[in-house]
Formats: structure tokens, sequence, C-alpha cells
């Protein structure tokens, strides 16, 4: 039976795990941190339950044209008076995290996948060293796949200090909207995070470095120029072509 290392549990190495149990291999798969990488635990998920948050408040604010009301308000055609109740928002999702971290979890078990815990060390030979709570272990594979997943970009003219100067990470836990806030980078996190963070009362502004939002290759102009219209719409301010050199707290 052939046997395969895989580092890193995000969407390439537990498929990658899954695919070569499935097809009869012995399969290691080590992570540091939690199961399901970032798409699971600080990105994909995460983001979109906030995002189900915005748009359940958005249309919770516009009540009023569909003829419904909060029982005993007045029909003055404003707002319905609804806001965002951030610690029920993180409960909702931590529950979506957790449920589907979960599966995976099962689904290792089922397959008779082994998940070590610990920062791997790739060693020559198809070995890999794992440092792990309980000390080190060294496993030895036919196979070795890599799928170490990413972090946060730290910006030297913007260090990170988790209070006031946060990553997207840190955004996505706060447990109060800011009065204000400022976003570098209008990719596709930043964008997102933006139209969430307006909705939920936030005065947003979104600073990007190149001429448009979301300047990347498989992006076309047009999307870029509806989402500016979008989010011009929604009192979003949006400078491009700017560049933040550096902040004075």
């Amino acid at each position: 039976m052939p046997e395969v290392i895989i580092v890193g549990a995000g969407p390439g190495g537990y498929a990658a795990a899954f695919r070569a149990a499935g097809a009869g291999a012995s399969v290691a798969l080590v992570e540091k941190a939690e199961m399901g990488g970032v798409c699971l635990n600080s990105g994909c998920i995460p983001t979109k339950t906030l995002k189900a948050s915005a748009e359940a408040l958005e249309i919770a604010h516009r009540f009023h044209e569909f003829g419904i009301e909060p029982s005993g308000s007045s029909a003055d055609g404003g707002t319905s008076g609804f806001g965002i109740h951030m610690a029920a928002v993180l409960a909702r999702k931590e529950k979506v995290r957790k449920v589907l971290a979960d599966g995976l979890k099962k689904s290792c078990a089922a397959l008779k996948i082994r998940v070590v815990h610990g920062q791997a060390e790739l060693l020559p030979h198809r070995a890999v060293l794992v440092r792990t709570a309980n000390g080190t272990e060294k496993l030895a594979g036919d196979a070795v796949i890599l799928s170490p997943g990413s972090k946060a970009l730290n910006l030297p003219a913007l260090p990170i200090d988790h209070t006031r100067i946060l990553s997207s990470d840190d955004a996505l836990n706060l447990d109060s909207v800011p009065r204000r806030m400022l976003i570098v980078g209008g990719g596709v996190i930043g964008c997102e995070l933006a139209f969430i963070f307006k909705i939920f009362g936030a005065e947003v502004t979104l600073v990007e470095g190149m001429e448009r939002l979301l300047p990347l290759p498989a992006v076309d102009e047009e999307v870029s120029r509806l989402l500016l219209r979008e989010a011009k719409k929604r009192g979003l301010r949006v400078l491009l072509g700017q560049t933040v050199k550096g902040v004075d707290l």
C-alpha cells in the first residue's frame, strides 16, 4: 500500500487526502493549526456568514418597501429599526465553522486518514519531521504533497497590532462595529469586508493602489466598474490609484 504524506489540511490538502485514501493509499495529513485551513477558519466560510448577516440586515432595512412593518411601528417609510448584534453574528459564524470542521474530522476518520497536529519540516528522501505538542515525529512515505496555504501579509508601513491596525482575520472577529474603517486593498477580501461593514453601519474608506477595484487578470474591467458603482450607491468612499504610506494613531 503506497504511503502519502500531505502537509496542510486546507481545501487543497484535505481534498488530496480524501482522493489518495479513496484510491487505497495510507495517508497522513499534517496540520499545525485548524482543520480546513484559511478557507474554513478565517476566509471563505467566516466571510460568507458575515455576508449573509449583512444581506439580511440590508433587506430588513427595506421591509417597508414590501409593506412589512415590525409590530407596533408606524408606517413612516423609514428603516425598520433593525440593527446588527455582533455577538450573535460571531456566534453563528463559529457554529457554522465548527459544523464544517467536525465534518472534515469525521470524513478523515471514515477514510482512515491519520491527522497529525504540528509544524512540518520537509526532509530529504520524501520524509517529513513534525514538531507536535508531545515532541517530534518523523514520517516517511512514497510521496509528499505540499499544501501549506497562506497567511495575512504584514506591510512594513502598516504594522499589524491587532488593536487599531488589523488583519483580515482580526476583522472577522470584531465584537463591535467600528465607527470608521479604512481598508487597504481593493481585492476580493478588501471589497467584501468593505461592503459588509458598511452595511453593518461603519463609515468605510477603501484604498486601492491600482486604477480599479479587483485589479486581477481574471476579472474583467467591466466587473470592476460595476462594483465601483455599487460601492458608491452604498456610500462607500473609494480611493483608486493611491497607496497608504503610514498611519498616525
